[in-house]
């Protein structure tokens, strides 16, 4: 096997993988979570230039928080 093929042969335990992989998720959740609210925040201000691409957006990171949640339902 070659060096780079190592590289992506993982040696652990399957449950210390799944811990960290859940981590990961959480930590994408949380982010994710800050910056709706961050959106928020913008479309409140009501300034007519950018509303709707922040309206956009808060779609797209509500689309993610969905994802994300599957994904870690996923690894329970």
């Amino acid at each position: 096997m070659t060096f780079i093929a190592n590289l992506f042969t993982h040696r652990g335990s399957e449950v210390l993988v799944r811990e960290q992989v859940s981590f990961f998720i959480r930590d994408a959740q949380n982010t994710a979570l800050d910056i709706g609210k961050l959106i928020q925040e913008i479309i409140n201000t009501g300034h007519p230039d950018i509303t709707n691409q922040c309206s956009r957006l808060a779609q797209l990171n509500s689309q993610l928080g969905k994802t994300l949640e599957q994904a870690q339902k996923s690894i329970n």
